[in-house]
């Protein structure tokens, strides 16, 4: 009879293999734990200087943008404000659709080069889709059946029996552009996921605190109104989140420099270019919006910021009060984001959905400003009487943290 053969482990085989399997473990946690670091990262906020188009953009042609907004990384990576990022086009067509892909490879900061991977999120106020990858989507060939963009604007036409005749011209319109090209102008506001930071050691930039009021402004400020009402039936609209203290010269140059428009009062003839704008899917710079008050007053100046659809815009409503501040005149303003667009039957016309937090706007606006060196100082000042959460005139939720940013504009 044979007895089984009973093998005696080899400890040095043993040990190799420990070694192997704890190395496999340390890499594997690297990559999960740089993986989380990636994804936990917010969007690096630039600013094209190079123009993008999918019919006549090569690929393999340069890419140039701006840093606008300071950088903060989850591994003490930082870019700030006014840095350079550099990369490349990838591919610039799809058969069945326009589509314009970026990649990101390098950003300058204080004259040195480091070597980064990103992708596109998201274009500010664009009427694109943006893929997983990165890719620029087109949109879809037009005219083919209706789709939630030609059923509002049915509704439109029949609320407005002046612009049934422009309705029946839109339809040959939108059925002549068979790929609608992207292209965007340089200015135009990217948001990039840094999909690769570079090695070691990283610059950094000191994460700034935020300024606060002074005490005897804030007082001041305190007392004026902060939420605006709609014109006709007095429904709570937007809050007041910003605070400028400006000549009205300033201020206005402050937002032409920054590439923001005034609106245009509402109008059989504003209505109808609003209807085009839809119709053909692009933008209309002036176009007008509601009319809120604050205190029972219209606004004294409106603007607006696009990139190429009416659907999705910035814009802001600016009050001037009767109060200064070391000889400036204070004037207030709400500020909100459209991220889509819907039509009112009870209104008859066309009804924009907001971003809930309308916090990003108040930054969007400091940030922009910092960016272009129009701000003299800004601060921040905390009201307990705003609501953080509430829904403004259209039944949209709103959130805030209540602050109301004070920016003081050079002259």
């Amino acid at each position: 009879m044979t007895m089984p053969h009973k093998c005696t482990p080899d400890p040095f085989q043993l040990k190799r293999l420990t070694i192997v399997w704890l190395l496999a473990g340390f890499v594997a946690a690297g990559i999960i734990l740089a993986q989380a670091r990636v994804e936990n990262s917010p969007p690096l906020w630039v600013r094209s200087q190079t123009e993008l188009s999918s019919r006549s953009s090569l690929p393999g042609s340069k890419v140039e943008a701006v840093v606008i907004r300071d950088y903060y990384s989850p591994i003490g990576f930082s870019i700030p404000m006014g840095s350079e990022i550099k990369g490349r086009i990838v591919s610039t067509t799809r058969k069945d659709r326009s589509a314009l892909r970026l990649l990101f490879e390098s950003v300058t900061i204080a004259n040195q080069d480091y070597p980064l991977k990103g992708h596109v999120l998201e274009v500010d106020n664009a009427r694109e889709r943006v893929e997983p990858d990165g890719t620029i989507l087109g949109l879809e060939q037009l005219g083919k059946r209706p789709g939630k963009i030609e059923l509002i604007l049915m509704a439109a036409a029949f609320a407005h029996p002046a612009i049934l005749a422009t309705a029946e011209a839109t339809k040959y319109i939108i059925r002549e552009v068979k790929h609608p090209e992207v292209h965007f102008l340089p200015g135009t506001d990217i948001a990039v996921v840094i999909d690769e930071f570079p090695p070691g050691p990283f610059p950094k930039v000191a994460a700034k605190q935020d300024p606060v009021t002074p005490e005897p402004l804030a007082l001041l400020l305190e007392k004026l109104p902060n939420r605006t009402t709609t014109k006709n039936r007095s429904v709570p609209a937007d809050w007041v989140n910003v605070a400028f203290l400006s000549s009205k010269e300033a201020l206005i140059k402050a937002f032409e420099a920054d590439g923001w428009t005034p609106a245009a009062r509402a109008s059989l003839r504003s209505d109808t270019k609003t209807f085009l704008a839809v119709a053909e899917h692009h933008s209309y710079n002036s176009a007008p919006v509601f009319t809120f008050l604050l205190d029972g007053r219209e606004p004294a100046l409106v603007f607006q910021k696009q990139t190429n659809t009416f659907a999705k815009r910035h814009h802001i409503r600016i009050w001037l009060t009767d109060k200064t501040w070391n000889g400036k005149p204070i004037w207030l303003a709400a500020a909100t984001h459209d991220t889509g667009i819907d039509f009112s039957f009870e209104a008859k016309t066309f009804a924009h959905r907001v971003e809930s937090d309308i916090d990003r706007e108040r930054l969007k606006i400091i940030d922009d400003f910092l960016f272009l060196r129009k701000v003299a100082s800004f601060s921040y000042m905390r009201r307990s009487s705003v609501a953080s959460k509430s829904k403004n005139a259209t039944g949209d939720e709103i959130r805030t943290d209540g602050r109301l940013a004070v920016v003081e504009l050079h002259q």
